[in-house]
C-alpha cells in the first residue's frame, strides 16, 4: 500500500478558485425578485455533486449539504468564494472550502443571533478533504487561497464553527485552527451541537 506522500505524488494537485462561470443572463436571473432556475454545464454540475457527496460523507445526510444546498452556496449566492483542490489528471475535486458573507449565514438564523455580521466578515460554510489525502496540510493550502481571495474582496475577518473533538491524538480541528492562526484569533468560544463539541472561531485575515 502506498503511503500518503506517494499518493500525493500520483495526481497533480492544484488549488484553484472555483467558479460556475455564469453568463450575464444567468446572473440576471438570480438577481430577479423571483429567482429563476439555471441550466448549468455538466462540468459544473459534476463539481457541485462531488462537493455535496464529500460533505454528506463527512457530516452525514442530516447535516451535510445535499446537491441543492451545495448549489445554493456555490452558484446562487453570487458573493460566495469557493476554493477547491483538484486532481489535474482526473479533473476530480479532492477537497474544497466554501465561504459566504457572514450576514448571509447569521442574519436570518436565530442560532447565530448573538454574532455580529458586518460586511467585512466572511463565514466558512464547510471545508472537506478527501480522507485519502488527509494529514498532508492541504487544508492550510486551501485556506491560504481562500484568505487571499477574500482579502482582495474587502473582507478582514473569517468566522467558522470547527469540531472540537480530538480524533487522532493530535488535537481537534479547532485546536489546529487556533494554533495556526496564533495572534490572528479574535474570538474563540466553545459550544455544544448535535454533531458534538465545537468552537466558534473568528480570525483576522
Amino acid at each position: 500500500m502506498k503511503n500518503k506522500k506517494e499518493i500525493l505524488n500520483v495526481p497533480s494537485l492544484r488549488v484553484e478558485v472555483w467558479s460556475p462561470n455564469l453568463t450575464q443572463s444567468q446572473i440576471d436571473k438570480i438577481k430577479l425578485p423571483f429567482r429563476l432556475p439555471l441550466v448549468l454545464t455538466d462540468e459544473v454540475m459534476n463539481d457541485i455533486r462531488r462537493m455535496s457527496e464529500m460533505d454528506t460523507d463527512e457530516f452525514g445526510n442530516r447535516y451535510g449539504m445535499n446537491y441543492n444546498e451545495a448549489a445554493e452556496y456555490v452558484v446562487y449566492n453570487l458573493n460566495s468564494v469557493v476554493c477547491v483542490l483538484r486532481d489535474e489528471m482526473t479533473g476530480v475535486i479532492e477537497g474544497f472550502t466554501i465561504a459566504i458573507p457572514a450576514r448571509d449565514a447569521y442574519q436570518y438564523n436565530d442560532v447565530y443571533s448573538d454574532r455580529t455580521h458586518e460586511n467585512n466578515i466572511a463565514y466558512v460554510v464547510s471545508t472537506v478533504i478527501d480522507p485519502k489525502l488527509r494529514g498532508l496540510k492541504l487544508v492550510g493550502k486551501l485556506m491560504q487561497k481562500l484568505e487571499k481571495t477574500l482579502k482582495s474582496k474587502g473582507y478582514r475577518f473569517i468566522d467558522r464553527d470547527a469540531r472540537d473533538v480530538d480524533l487522532d491524538g493530535l488535537g481537534s480541528y479547532a485546536d489546529k485552527i487556533i494554533k495556526n492562526a496564533g495572534k490572528k484569533v479574535v474570538i474563540n468560544q466553545k459550544f455544544d451541537t448535535p454533531l458534538g463539541p465545537q468552537r466558534y472561531i473568528r480570525t483576522r485575515i
